[in-house]
């Protein structure tokens, strides 16, 4: 038994969502080959609860630069058409990844 918690060491202790068990059944199966880390790397990169978290710090981002190409406008700064055309730039982006925040969250509310 102690043998096997060995091949175990590198893996996460009580699998809290999907990843987990991915993990473990991958230690599980390749415990007498040499460890994969840039697959493990890989796995941990895209984690759900980590991608949320990049879509969220990223969509703030993008909303808080379309609030400063707004107030460039406002302090007649820039020009109407390079207003519109930054702005909705921004704007779409902002739309768009707040969508893909909210799409992965619902797509991790089925999983647990």
């Amino acid at each position: 038994m102690a043998a096997r918690n060995s091949r175990w060491s590198f893996c996460s202790t009580g699998p809290t969502h999907w990843l987990s068990h991915v993990l473990h059944i991958y230690c599980f199966k390749w415990s007498s080959v040499p460890t994969d880390k840039p697959l493990i790397h890989l796995l941990l990169r895209y984690n759900p609860s980590n991608l949320l978290t990049h879509l969220k710090i990223a969509s703030a981002e993008a909303e808080e630069e379309s609030e400063k190409i707004a107030d460039l406008f406002l302090d007649k700064q820039i020009d109407i058409e390079s207003f519109v055309q930054q702005f909705m730039e921004k704007r779409k982006l902002c739309h768009t990844r707040k969508g893909k925040e909210e799409k992965l969250m619902q797509m991790a509310d089925r999983r647990y």
